[in-house]
């Protein structure tokens, strides 16, 4: 078996090779290869100690990235590459972190720390591949199996049940029978996990080909995460997550639609960027607002309210909400942003001061007098000049002030 090996990282194993230490690829990057899927992170685990890695890149640029646990990272044609000298972890008692890492000549015993049976092959061109775990034949069943004894390995560090899904989902695979009981045996353990390092492999996760089978399957550690989210897995949002685009702001919305009240708050735990919340806000705020169903002042006010990015993601949002969507929308949409038409007061040919000035209003009252007015233009019962808005503005001001 051939795993083709991009150049520089090959490079980086022929040279421990030839200095006498064996060194393999590791990891997701075989796992992908092996899957016919492109690689793109490629790690490199060795026998030699982060020194003797260094000595052996001596003309080269290292950086320590992790020197405590054996990892250095080498530059080579401006490519970083991190190596890691194979180790044992012992000990995890924040359920997170090895309390203690022991080094080792052995990649079997490197392999055997390792998270899941997929992710625990190792590869180079002399010796072809190490799998201990009947890793290909999981990775041909697509199944996502601990190495070892689950409980063990979710003790050890509560980030892999979460992980776990996340390959399930983005890989499209299941979960292994006892794998699966321990997940959701140990799910509180992921409360030991910073929110930042779930939320990050939550939003991969609800991004994946499997996400709506997954987040039904495993409601209860979703639910444990986000107790939030249960109303949506109850609900429609398995659906929505099956035809939506693979974005986590739109899959968190269908997530998180049915409790537009407290959909807020949950975004600001979850440490989402002010960007990702301001979207997925929106799509939750106006998500189940049924776009066809509006009149066209109505559709072009909306529009108005938003941004084009923003209208635009909405319309797509709401495709995978409404079966019955009309596709029609997103011409009548593309249409009223190239043409420039007006759909905010900021559109309106005159201004407030143009409406005190020739109307005598003040206050509110020109603020009042504005809305009618675009009310009207959306309405296309007048059109968006100077002369028809000021009439228009005489006629209301009149009106306001005779009642």
């Amino acid at each position: 078996m051939l795993i083709e090996i991009p150049a520089n990282v090959n490079s980086a194993i022929e040279a421990l090779l030839d200095a006498g230490f064996d060194a393999y690829a590791v990891g997701g990057a075989v796992r992908d290869c092996l899957d016919g899927r492109h690689a793109n992170d490629w790690d490199i685990a060795t026998s030699a100690l982060a020194q003797q890695t260094k000595e052996v890149f001596a003309g080269k640029r290292v950086i320590d990235t992790g020197i405590k646990h054996g990892t250095v990272t080498v530059i080579i044609n401006g490519e970083p590459i991190e190596i890691t000298t194979f180790r044992i972890d012992a000990g995890y008692s924040d359920n997170r972190h090895p309390d203690s890492v022991e080094f080792t000549k052995d990649i079997c015993l490197d392999l055997s720390r390792r998270d899941f049976t997929v992710n625990a092959m190792a590869y180079n061109h002399r010796d072809g591949l190490v799998d201990i775990f009947s890793s290909q034949e999981d990775l041909k069943n697509k199944i996502i199996r601990c190495v070892g004894d689950p409980d063990t390995r979710f003790n050890e560090d509560a980030l892999r049940i979460i992980r776990a899904l996340r390959f399930a989902s983005v890989l499209g695979f299941s979960v292994e029978e006892n794998t699966a009981k321990s997940i959701r045996k140990n799910r509180l353990l992921l409360r030991n996990v910073a929110i930042e390092r779930i939320t990050k492999e939550l939003c991969r996760l609800i991004c994946g080909t499997n996400a709506a089978k997954i987040t039904s399957e495993f409601k209860e550690v979703f639910t444990c995460i986000v107790p939030e989210f249960e109303s949506g897995i109850n609900g429609q949002a398995p659906v929505i997550l099956s035809r939506c685009k693979p974005c986590a702001e739109h899959a968190l919305a269908a997530l998180l639609l049915d409790v537009p009240d407290a959909a807020p708050e949950v975004l600001r735990r979850l440490r989402l960027s002010n960007k990702f919340i301001a979207l997925c806000g929106t799509l939750i705020k106006y998500g189940k607002t049924d776009l066809s169903a509006l009149s066209k002042s109505e559709f072009r006010k909306l529009a108005g309210i938003l941004s084009e990015e923003y209208f635009s993601e909405l319309l797509s949002f709401q495709k995978a909400v409404f079966p019955s969507f009309d596709e029609n929308l997103f011409s009548e949409a593309k249409k009223i942003f190239e043409n420039g038409e007006c759909v905010s007061i900021s559109g309106l040919a005159i201004n407030g001061k143009n409406v005190s000035d020739s109307t005598g209003a003040k206050g509110v009252q020109v603020g009042e007098i504005l809305s009618l007015l675009l009310d009207c233009v959306l309405s296309e019962e007048i059109p968006n000049t100077t002369e028809a808005l000021t009439e228009k503005a005489k006629a209301l001001y009149k009106e306001k002030n005779h009642d």
